[in-house]
């Protein structure tokens, strides 16, 4: 930008550390690093915008952007009600869930640890928003895999562990938000998890999702500050893993649970009990509801909207009700 202005003012005598200081104080612009992790559909849109051939048919890509970006505000703000209501009810319980990316060990300096198969570290985190609580769940890969049945099983262990059996007519809900995911999050084991938490722990389940590509939930500053910790720590070993994100947050040590084998569970059974409607279209839904009073039914919404009709589906037959 200084060279422009040089170029636009040619006799200007003012340094560049001049403009520098005019410009940070005395105007209110601020430039940050390119984002990484965009939207596929804003990129999309930005790109058709950019070669659209005339007026109209940049309104029209427009208009869909911003209904996309409508879309992914309402998520967020139920997100933020959701969060409220659990924060103020002890009747509800609000929790993020989301998986890190691979921490892969030894993270040696030398060149020749780029062209070497490393070990892979899995780390999946379970934020209470009700009770602003953070626990960890890590294990590698010689235990298990990443998939469906194992974060059903970690959140299988955190709800068993941490909550009491309901006693006689207690009300107790349980909303669990994340990305939409298909291989770990928007899934039928899934829904067998919502469902075999029923009765015993919850009176009502919701599994909620963010819209695709707008998915940053509270898991995600969790991890920013594991990723921070990564740049300075040294890891040879699950230990030392399990060690750096324990104290990624030294005010309030994030709580660690290192799984074992026998803690992951098979839900192969749970789900072929379960009638999958092939008109229940699971990854088009954003909201998913399932309740002690009707547990046979699957109540799907595809908006993030109260007012609008639930879809029920028969778990135990194939007719939609």
């Amino acid at each position: 930008m200084y060279e422009l202005y040089k170029v636009k003012y040619p006799d200007t005598q003012i340094s560049y550390s001049t403009y520098k200081h005019i410009f940070h104080t005395e105007h209110k612009l601020r430039f940050g690093f390119p984002r990484s992790d965009t939207c596929k559909v804003c990129d999309k849109y930005f790109i058709d915008m950019i070669a659209a051939e005339n007026t109209e048919r940049f309104e029209n890509i427009q208009k869909l952007a911003t209904a996309h970006h409508e879309q992914a505000d309402k998520a967020y703000a139920q997100l933020r009600d959701d969060s409220n209501a659990g924060k103020n009810s002890q009747n509800t319980v609000v929790i993020c869930v989301d998986m890190q990316q691979v921490i892969f060990t030894p993270n040696l300096t030398h060149s020749d640890v780029f062209y070497h198969r490393q070990y892979s570290n899995y780390n999946f985190a379970v934020h209470n928003i009700s009770e602003n609580t953070v626990d960890m769940y890590t294990w590698h890969e010689t235990i298990a895999k990443r998939g469906a049945a194992e974060i059903a099983s970690c959140i299988w262990k955190h709800i068993t562990s941490k909550f009491s059996i309901l006693e006689t007519d207690q009300i107790r809900k349980l909303i669990i938000w994340s990305d939409r995911c298909v291989g770990q999050n928007n899934n039928w084991t899934m829904i067998a998890l919502c469902h075999s938490l029923l009765i015993k722990y919850f009176s009502e389940v919701n599994q909620k999702f963010l819209t695709s590509g707008h998915s940053f939930l509270p898991c995600d500053r969790d991890f920013a500050l594991i990723e921070k910790k990564k740049k300075t720590a040294q890891l040879y070993t699950q230990a030392d893993v399990c060690h750096m994100i324990h104290f990624a947050r030294p005010s309030n040590p994030l709580q660690i649970h290192q799984m074992a084998l026998y803690e992951f569970k098979n839900f192969e059974m749970l789900v072929k009990n379960l009638c999958r409607n092939p008109l229940c279209k699971i990854t088009a839904a954003k909201w998913i509801q399932i309740s002690r009073y009707d547990p046979k039914t699957l109540k799907m919404r595809k908006q993030h909207n109260i007012a609008e009709t639930w879809t029920s589906y028969n778990l135990r037959s194939q007719k939609k009700t």
